[in-house]
C-alpha cells in the first residue's frame, strides 16, 4: 500500500510541477526497494523507472537515460512486481529523441 501511495505522489507531484517532491517519493521508494523485496514485493524497476521520470522532468535528461537502458539490460522484468515492460521503456526512450528538450 505504502508502495502504490509513494508511485502515485510522485506522479502527482510531476504532474503539478513539484518536481523536487516528486523526486523525493521516487528516491524513498528506491530506498525501500530492498525491505520490499525481503517481503516478496519486487518493486526496484518501478523505483528506478520512477526516479528516471522525476530527474526527466527536472531536466537530468542524460541521466534518465541511461537509468531507463540500465533498466532494459539488467533487471528481470517479468519478476517485478509493477506494469514496467520493455515496450514501455523503449517508448520512452524514443520520445526523448523525438520530442525536443
Amino acid at each position: 500500500m505504502e508502495v502504490a501511495a509513494l508511485l502515485s505522489s510522485s506522479v502527482i507531484f510531476r504532474k503539478h510541477g513539484a518536481l523536487q517532491e516528486s523526486l523525493a517519493s521516487a528516491t524513498y521508494l528506491s530506498e525501500i526497494a530492498e525491505h520490499c523485496k525481503a517481503v516478496g514485493l519486487n518493486i526496484e524497476a518501478a523505483a528506478q523507472h520512477e526516479v528516471a521520470s522525476a530527474l526527466w522532468e527536472q531536466g537530468e535528461a542524460s541521466t534518465s537515460i541511461r537509468m531507463r537502458q540500465e533498466l532494459m539490460e539488467k533487471v528481470n522484468l517479468s519478476g517485478q512486481s509493477s506494469s514496467i515492460s520493455i515496450p514501455v521503456l523503449l517508448a520512452k526512450l524514443v520520445s526523448t529523441f523525438i520530442l525536443p528538450l
